[in-house]
């Protein structure tokens, strides 16, 4: 079972600003920053899928990235993502035992 695990936000004491995203940071060492996700891949975002891509839409229209605003927004949509599979996630028993398997 291909497994990718995503990090919470980064701790603001890092860099005092609470952006660290690189991939190379501790933080990341076992899991990918939540900027990096691809919503439309995540099993579920098909019903978010006009919100995406309007938010997509939006965000090219900008001269620059706005990593917040594309963080919350990712962020925003992922957790809803969740909460809609919630019931099936925790029923997976091979979700269940990879967790157990792998407490870190």
């Amino acid at each position: 079972m291909p497994f990718r695990g995503v990090g919470p936000d980064p701790d603001p004491s890092v860099n005092d600003t609470g952006s660290d995203s690189s991939p190379y940071s501790a933080l990341s060492a076992f899991a990918l920053h939540p900027l990096y996700l691809r919503l439309q891949g995540l099993p579920g975002a098909e019903r978010y899928a006009s919100e995406i891509a309007a938010f997509r839409e939006h965000a090219e229209e900008k001269p620059r990235f706005s990593y917040a605003e594309v963080l919350e927004f990712k962020l925003s949509v992922a957790e809803r993502i969740f909460r809609d599979s919630e019931r099936g996630i925790r029923a997976d028993k091979a979700l269940s035992g990879f967790i157990d398997d792998n407490p870190w």
